[in-house]
């Protein structure tokens, strides 16, 4: 959840306002979708209480199986996607060396 937080407060915000068009476009999308995310892993939370899990193993599996499944999707789209281009957004205003405009 911290990594999430600390993507929601500063990573989408600075893309949204200094990426290009696509760039912004799509962190404004992934942010959100991770407001979905985290009202899915909120309720996820709530409703699997120790009890529950033990009265109902074969569903708790299901339901758990099934937030990984999407939290994983969804890091692997990112990765793939957003930081990709954030990336290659980055380097394309890095002067000749390599080295970063301070």
């Amino acid at each position: 959840m911290t990594h999430l937080a600390i993507e929601d407060k500063w990573l989408y915000p600075a893309l949204i306002r200094d990426g290009s068009t696509r760039a912004s476009t799509m962190a404004l999308n992934f942010q959100r979708e991770m407001g979905s995310l985290i009202a899915t892993f909120n309720a996820y939370m709530l409703d699997w209480n120790e009890d529950r899990i033990t009265n109902e193993w074969e569903a708790f599996q299901t339901a758990t199986w099934k937030l990984v499944e999407a939290l994983d999707l969804r890091t692997r789209r990112e990765s793939a996607q957003l930081y990709s281009l954030a990336e290659a957004e980055r380097a394309a205003v890095r002067p000749a060396g390599g080295t970063t405009r301070p």
